[in-house]
């Protein structure tokens, strides 16, 4: 069952073509880059990945640029990811922590005595850049050494930039090209930011990937979901009201799943399907901390939040409704477009990627009369 879960398998849908692009190019050596406003269901997205490629005999790896504190962390990070796939990064973290312990781990001693910078680690006069880049040709020898090739996930990629001074982009781009045995995915939520890094000629990872980006779910596969979990569970349901959800959702992911999971688990507490509007506020409430904590990232900028509060209030058109105002409209749409804030529809106009963020402004904004 998908609930409370990244959604996989039978319930990860909509994502055929983009997985089976993806596959193709791993197979063939090739890179890939992926931008998606958050979720939009990357994650979901790379462990579907991971599964297939399993079962193809690839080694797989993944690292979270997002939560990398430091450069040694970074090094660090990269080679555990690297372990998992033969079972030595608890071995590899006790070592690290007390050099003592690598006579209790033969296997792992002599991949050590091997690759020696790998000893490197935790100790005071290290160089940092130098032992990540050693690091980074570790994963095209592992997967020469193990026979096996790697697809390896850089998740939210464009993150290492806040790590940077100007070495660490010339060392990744450096070792990236060389790398024949392995395939990348990179993945980010801002797609002003990973276009900057892999498109165009100033790009400086140009031509070292290819291009998928999401948009929402198709309606008519969506709704073919919903009745066939619907059935599963043996709730009867209105077409009405499976109109009414996806209406309010539009496809997006994330919400999507979210406002079919709360129906099953109102029906199954209450024997009965739960009101439209009551169904919205239970996500609301679910998604309440996510949905300040945007609305907060928004409000840094009053010229984001001023486009921001046009776009959930006037059917007008954005230019025309802050044509005089002292907003840099284009400016601020490509802001907001990059950091996938806002998408364009199928209709051309600019709207919020996130439904429940933009009821929750109506609601906690328009309605309370807050002016900014």
């Amino acid at each position: 069952m998908f609930l409370f879960n990244p959604d996989l398998g039978d319930n990860f849908i909509g994502r055929k073509k983009e997985i089976e692009f993806a596959i193709e190019q791993f197979r063939l050596g090739q890179n890939v880059f992926l931008t998606a406003p958050r979720r939009f269901g990357k994650t979901s997205f790379v462990y579907e990945i991971f599964k297939k490629l399993k079962s193809r005999n690839f080694f797989i790896a993944y690292v979270d640029v997002f939560t990398v504190t430091s450069i040694n962390r970074f090094a660090l990070e990269i080679i555990e990811t690297l372990l998992e796939n033969t079972g030595l990064e608890q071995d590899f973290r006790d070592v690290i922590y007390d050099k003592e312990n690598i006579q209790k781990y033969p296997e792992l001693k002599s991949l050590m005595n091997e690759y020696d910078f790998l000893y490197e680690f935790n100790k005071n006069s290290v160089d940092n850049y130098d032992l990540l880049g050693n690091c980074i040709d570790f994963i095209e020898q592992y997967s020469i050494k193990n026979r096996r090739r790697i697809l390896f996930v850089f998740d939210e990629f464009g993150d290492y930039r806040k790590l940077d001074d100007g070495r660490l982009t010339k060392i990744l781009k450096s070792k990236f090209k060389n790398h024949l045995n392995t395939s990348y995915l990179f993945t980010g939520s801002y797609d002003l930011i990973m276009n900057d890094l892999f498109e165009g000629i100033k790009a400086p990872f140009n031509r070292l990937a290819r291009k998928i980006t999401f948009a929402e779910i198709n309606i008519a596969l969506l709704k073919n979901f919903y009745k066939e979990q619907f059935e599963h569970h043996h709730i009867q349901v209105p077409e009405s009201f499976t109109n009414s959800v996806i209406d309010f959702t539009n496809g997006h992911p994330y919400y999507s799943q979210l406002a079919l999971q709360e129906t099953i688990i109102y029906h199954l507490i209450n024997q009965k399907l739960p009101e439209f509007d009551d169904l919205l506020e239970r996500m609301v409430l679910s998604e309440k901390d996510f949905l300040e904590k945007t609305w907060e990232e928004i409000a840094t900028s009053k010229q984001h939040i001023k486009t921001v509060l046009v776009l959930t209030k006037d059917k007008t058109g954005v230019y025309s409704s802050l044509r005089n105002s002292n907003v840099n409209i284009y400016r601020s749409l490509k802001t907001l477009l990059g950091n996938g804030t806002l998408i364009v529809g199928n209709d051309k106009n600019h709207r919020l990627s996130d439904p429940l963020l933009n009821l929750w402004i109506k609601k906690n904004v328009h309605k309370q009369g807050i002016f900014y």
